[in-house]
């Protein structure tokens, strides 16, 4: 095996039915340079031991078992045990397209960047959606000038100018446990969002790349899909963990203006999961009072 560049890391909860096309998406990956570390988080049915056998076959795929506590938990682990400089994560139940370590890690090596953010497709069992930020596609230095006025929303195009979960993107190893010592573990919901502007906030330079090739799965019985106390709970807890960091930040009350309509869009967000109601009819106001 190759001298480990990047190290995937998959968070695994009871997810027989998936974890194995997750893990066979990234054994075809035309980039061989990294390590798969799956994090059995405690899981009650037979993904450990498929976690397992594939970890007896592959020489590149180590797995560690420990009580459940979380994903985020189970992400900051499986950093800990990493090998690699850039670290990537991918849920278990998703899974990525051949070639996308090969892009991204070339943007990672051609440009010594702190991160690389790239699109996802949003899927479920009726569509499939290719999401972007609205940054456009590059290598960023300054970015408190170019990408923190739009970073976690961008009011001219009404959408994120950066996708603010963890989907798509590879991150330095040395940002991410950093980022651990100030992120809330207790955060259930929204811990992927936490993780990556915390990052963010201490990257010197990333890249944004315009291609998508993480494939994120909607699954009903998920609790991002099916627990709504969590959500409302986990949103206050967000909200007070995101503004903690920004209050840090000199001239910040750019980023405190997103962050404030960044949450009741995820709120309007929940509600059309919950209830069904269309977000598109509160995108047609227009709010005349500063957030």
């Amino acid at each position: 095996m190759n001298e480990a560049r990047l190290s995937v890391i998959i968070p695994s909860y009871n997810v027989e039915l998936y974890i194995e096309r997750c893990i066979n998406s990234l054994l075809e990956q035309t980039y061989t340079q990294f390590e798969i570390i799956i994090i059995d988080d405690g899981s009650e049915d037979n993904t450990r031991t498929i976690a397992e056998l594939y970890s007896k076959k592959y020489r590149n795929i180590i797995v560690y078992h420990k009580k459940n506590n979380g994903t985020a938990l189970a992400r900051k682990t499986g950093v800990e045990l990493s090998n690699a400089d850039y670290v990537t994560f991918v849920d278990a139940d998703d899974y990525v397209d051949y070639n996308m370590f090969e892009f991204l890690m070339k943007y990672v090596e051609c440009n010594n960047c702190d991160a690389v953010t790239s699109g996802y497709f949003h899927e479920n069992c009726k569509s499939s959606q290719k999401i972007n930020g609205s940054i456009e596609k590059g290598l960023y230095t300054n970015l408190k000038k170019y990408v923190y006025p739009r970073m976690l929303y961008d009011f001219s195009k009404q959408r994120a100018g950066l996708e603010p979960g963890l989907h798509g993107k590879i991150i330095k190893k040395s940002l991410l446990i950093d980022a651990f010592n100030s992120i809330d573990e207790s955060i259930t919901y929204g811990e992927d969002t936490e993780l990556w502007i915390k990052c963010f906030l201490r990257a010197k330079s990333i890249y944004v790349s315009s291609e998508a090739f993480y494939h994120y799965i909607q699954r009903g019985e998920s609790v991002s899909y099916s627990d709504n106390t969590i959500i409302q709970k986990n949103a206050t807890k967000l909200y007070k963990s995101l503004k903690k960091s920004f209050d840090a930040i000199q001239d910040n009350q750019e980023l405190i203006r997103q962050l404030k309509f960044y949450m009741v869009d995820l709120e309007l967000r929940n509600m059309k999961l919950q209830y069904d109601i269309d977000k598109e009819l509160f995108n047609q106001w227009v709010f005349s009072y500063d957030w």
